[in-house]
């Protein structure tokens, strides 16, 4: 497996945890947690979306390079 596909697969699995995240925090459930755990939470999305920019500008690097 390549650096570029395993860069992909990685964006993929981050990608899919943010989506399950941004779910549960617009769910009923969340509004139930502290209010510690929702701001954690919400600070844990936000960290996962930038982690899926940097891991799409690494892929966009590498594409450009080949």
């Amino acid at each position: 497996m390549t650096i570029l596909e395993k860069l992909n697969q990685e964006y993929d699995e981050v990608l899919l945890k943010y989506e399950k995240l941004e779910v549960f925090i617009s769910s009923e459930n969340f509004g139930e947690l502290e209010k510690l755990q929702k701001s954690l939470l919400k600070r844990q999305l936000n960290v996962l979306g930038s982690y899926l920019n940097i891991l799409a500008s690494r892929i966009k690097l590498l594409e450009k390079e080949q």
